[in-house]
């Protein structure tokens, strides 16, 4: 199986009324450690990296390309301890958000120090459930809403905003997912549902949601590749159409996407500039 590199690139801001395309140059240097399956990855402001590896449920800290990773936290339910290690969500200063979805809460983290825990019974991990797909500096947050626990899973979801200071929910808009089935798995014993398995396409496109520090929300259509933008006031801007050449989905590529994970340590590496 070739290796995937995912690669990190400083200073290239994203404007939203202009989306010229804009070649990337070759990364340099490549890390020598490499991940299998990463969720999320956020880069400090002296170029080290977060690593969130849910699949392993690990969270690693990168200080360098040329440094050995280091363990953040470990498994567990106390203060500096998660279940899952899914989104990574950036915030001033290097504050960083992790998102535990496993136990529906999330962790607040400085550089590689975990400083503190939202519980679900705090206001926003409840009103996101937990899985917030940004968080500004005014402590809103943005979530996917909406998708029912039902043989077929909806491909379609509410786009909610909760707002911190009021304390209130405003949906403003819609999302589409990728069509699935669910499996509930019931108990010998009373026959009450014990499991939940989700069943998606391997290769499913779907629209991505990003809430940023300062306000800006993006919204990724796939239906016309283009971002609709969404300024901090609440007005929207619809980006131009993104042109992406088409790639082949080969034999390799599937048995890649369709793999199970077989260590901590795979064939995807991680390549800062």
């Amino acid at each position: 199986m070739s290796a995937l590199s995912v690669h990190v690139f400083a200073g290239l801001a994203v404007q939203a009324r202009a989306q010229s395309a804009r070649p990337l140059p070759t990364p340099e240097p490549v890390s020598e450690a490499h991940f299998l399956c990463i969720e999320s990855v956020r880069e400090l402001s002296d170029g080290a990296l977060v690593i969130a590896y849910e699949r392993a449920k690990q969270l690693w800290f990168l200080p360098s390309a040329m440094s050995a990773p280091r363990e953040i936290g470990r498994d567990g339910d106390g203060p500096a301890e998660y279940r899952s290690a899914s989104r990574l969500i950036p915030l001033r200063s290097d504050t960083t958000v992790l998102v535990d979805a496993t136990r529906r809460r999330m962790l607040r983290l400085y550089k590689e120090r975990i400083l503190g825990v939202w519980s679900p019974s705090d206001w926003l991990a409840e009103a996101t459930g937990g899985r917030p797909a940004g968080i500004d500096h005014r402590n809103n947050a943005v979530m996917i809403r909406g998708v029912a626990l039902t043989s077929q899973v909806a491909d379609t979801a509410a786009l909610v905003v909760a707002h911190g200071a009021t304390k209130t929910v405003d949906t403003i808009g819609a999302v589409r997912l990728a069509s699935g089935t669910m499996q509930l798995g019931a108990r010998a014993a009373d026959n009450r549902p014990a499991t939940i398995r989700f069943t998606f396409p391997a290769y499913r496109s779907e629209e991505q949601v990003m809430l940023f520090a300062d306000g800006w929300l993006a919204v990724l259509r796939v239906a016309t590749y283009r971002v609709k933008w969404r300024t901090p006031a609440g007005s929207w801007i619809r980006g131009e159409v993104v042109r992406a050449p088409r790639v082949r989905v080969d034999a390799e590529l599937k048995a890649g996407e369709t793999a199970p994970p077989r260590s901590a340590w795979g064939d995807a590496g991680i390549a800062a500039r």
